[in-house]
């Protein structure tokens, strides 16, 4: 089975975060910094016609002043390699007037865009998608298609394609969102969330894809933000078709986490076994501490068992890697940390460990961990927004083999670009 999470954990010692002494490689070096208003999420994709890659970036927030902009905006800068190279980031506002645009994600040629927030008048909230060639064709012409509207409170975070299909007809899932409601009067309705299944034929945190059982049969490991617990789900219907509500189980991952809010799967000491990544969400006054979890998970290795004896003989070992994320925010919304990504400096297929990178949120500091000859991790922050950090994206856009770090700094209206290679390496784009 492949999985789709929300959060992602590290597997560490509980006292393997280190703020000074040994300085490992790798280092991120700053390249350069543009200005955006209100910087949120962001993602990029390749051009396949000229083999760049471009950047696209939503924003969001409330504007009383009507004679201010609206800053609800989804934004585009082509061929980011050639912009940092020159410092220069002309953009093109791809949409406007959109309630709340939340995370933005790529669909083949498709860009998706969820939006709405529990703020008023800013749901009920939509999913919308636009070809990337029409865009590319003419700017002014292209065209949002509204694949969804929700027809109650309920706004939606994200969206991601997924192959959850019958192995018999075909049929099934194409896509996968989260929808969350927070009713500014509790009394007549709870805050809480549900996945969302788009089949297609018809108009939660993040997740993403990997493999846990063998049987091509996704998974889905979902941080539940209001409810405060990461739960596993799976289907037991024999074809993988999550139409089918009957068959859908579920087990808790960890009802002690608190707000969680990010997940990711990733091999972090590079034994060949997935560990589950992930981050909560805290405010200064909750007793629960701002933390980076990591989970191993140990696998039933019986063969002859069902798909639930599978799941729930798993064992989830939780190693706490670290509890170090001052809030400067005191706002009872603000929390600390948020989104979280393991990736690989420099090429994926590497021998090198993956670091690790958090958005700090209402910390305001992005971080980097980076993995200790001991096994231990080393924790430092690479970038003070002085302000709300937003999230935080890596990917290699300029082709010199080395990862580029965008890091949102959301209060301060700009987006500050750092890289894994060193000073010392000459750039060769491939």
């Amino acid at each position: 089975m492949y999985v789709i999470y929300i959060l992602s954990l590290l597997f560490l010692s509980p006292n393997s975060t280190t703020l000074g002494g040994n300085d490992p490689s790798p280092k991120l070096r700053w390249l350069a910094s543009f200005n955006i208003d209100r910087p949120a999420f962001i993602t990029s994709f390749p051009n396949d016609a000229a083999g760049t890659h471009n950047l696209v970036i939503s924003s969001f927030g409330v504007e009383i002043n009507p004679f201010k902009p609206n800053p609800n905006k989804v934004r585009y800068i082509a061929d980011v390699g050639e912009a940092i190279a020159s410092s220069k980031f002309p953009y093109r506002e791809i949409r406007d007037s959109v309630l709340w645009p939340n995370e933005v994600s790529l669909n083949g040629d498709d860009v998706m865009v969820p939006d709405g927030f529990l703020v008023p008048f800013k749901n009920p909230g939509h999913i919308s998608t636009m070809k990337l060639t029409d865009f590319r064709k003419n700017y002014d012409t292209a065209k949002w298609k509204q694949l969804v509207k929700d027809t109650g409170s309920a706004y939606f975070h994200r969206v991601q394609p997924v192959n959850v299909y019958s192995k018999n007809n075909g049929n099934g899932v194409r896509m996968v969102s989260c929808r969350g409601r927070k009713p500014i009067f509790p009394f007549f309705q709870k805050a809480g969330g549900e996945m969302v299944f788009l089949k297609p034929q018809e108009n939660g945190e993040g997740f993403d894809v990997q493999v846990i059982k063998e049987d091509g049969i996704p998974e889905f490991i979902i941080p539940q933000f209001y409810t405060e617990y990461l739960v596993l789900m799976w289907t037991e219907e024999e074809t993988g078709d999550y139409t089918k509500p009957e068959f859908i189980r579920t087990r808790f991952i960890d009802k002690k986490i608190g707000k969680a809010f990010d997940v990711q799967l990733v091999d972090l000491d590079l034994d060949g076994e997935l560990e589950i990544l992930a981050t909560n969400h805290q405010n200064k006054v909750e007793k629960l501490r701002p933390k980076l979890v990591a989970y191993k998970m140990d696998l039933s290795k019986d063969p002859l068992g069902t798909v639930s004896d599978f799941m729930n003989g798993i064992v989830f070992n939780e190693v706490i890697l670290s509890e170090d994320f001052e809030m400067m925010d005191s706002s009872s919304t603000a929390g600390s940390p948020a989104a979280v990504t393991a990736v690989k400096p420099g090429r994926d297929d590497s021998a090198d460990f993956p670091a690790i990178i958090v958005s700090g949120d209402g910390s305001f500091k992005a971080y980097l961990l980076t993995r200790n000859s001991d096994g231990t991790y080393h924790q430092q922050f690479f970038h003070d927004c002085e302000g709300t950090v937003g999230t935080i994206h890596v990917k290699d856009v300029d082709g010199d083999g080395w990862k580029e770090v965008f890091v949102l700094c959301y209060d301060t209206n700009y987006v500050a670009v750092y890289t894994f290679r060193p000073s010392s390496l000459e750039v060769t784009v491939s």
